[in-house]
């Protein structure tokens, strides 16, 4: 997913990382700003990377789908799929301020509770993330609404399962 604010545009993505040597890598979420430099007359426009983090869950924890977006205070939330051997598909988010260099521990939006392939027929195992993304609210232009998909046991059966939520700092 990609957002842009003036002539800014951040851009997050799953990309590979490694917590510990020696152990295999882990899928983890980069958060890339680009900056756009208008072009005048008849110069061209430039871009340039002016800022760019990954952020993981540590060994053996996986972040992947992330969504991003910007508000008026420059700030960028990014949510995203989580899983690991000790917990259920997931969905977290975290919220940096445009001065701070890393995002923070992430925060979970909403919380898996049974196995992925348990689902109940229709609901396609190997499918995640359709439902990840993040807005910002269009009211106040300074909170986000965020939504993403967890694994849930509802009713006796498992379901995919989606939470929506305002984000604001």
């Amino acid at each position: 997913q990609a957002a842009g604010r003036g002539n800014t545009i951040w851009a997050a993505h799953t990309v590979a990382c490694n917590s510990t040597p020696g152990t295999p890598n882990e899928p983890c979420v980069r958060a890339v700003r680009i900056d756009v430099t208008p072009g005048s007359g008849s110069s061209s426009h430039s871009a340039s990377v002016s800022a760019q983090t990954s952020f993981g869950g540590g060994d053996n924890t996986f972040y992947w789908m992330p969504g991003i977006a910007v508000n008026s205070a420059l700030q960028t939330v990014v949510v995203f799929q989580h899983s690991s051997a000790s917990s259920y598909l997931s969905a977290a988010y975290t919220l940096k301020n445009n001065t701070d260099t890393t995002y923070p521990v992430a925060q979970e939006l909403t919380t898996g509770n049974c196995e992925q392939d348990q689902l109940l027929p229709g609901n396609s195992a190997s499918r995640t993330g359709d439902y990840v993304g993040v807005q910002t609210n269009p009211n106040d232009q300074t909170s986000f609404w965020i939504a993403g998909e967890r694994a849930g046991n509802l009713g006796g059966g498992c379901w995919w399962e989606t939470r929506i939520m305002q984000v604001t700092q």
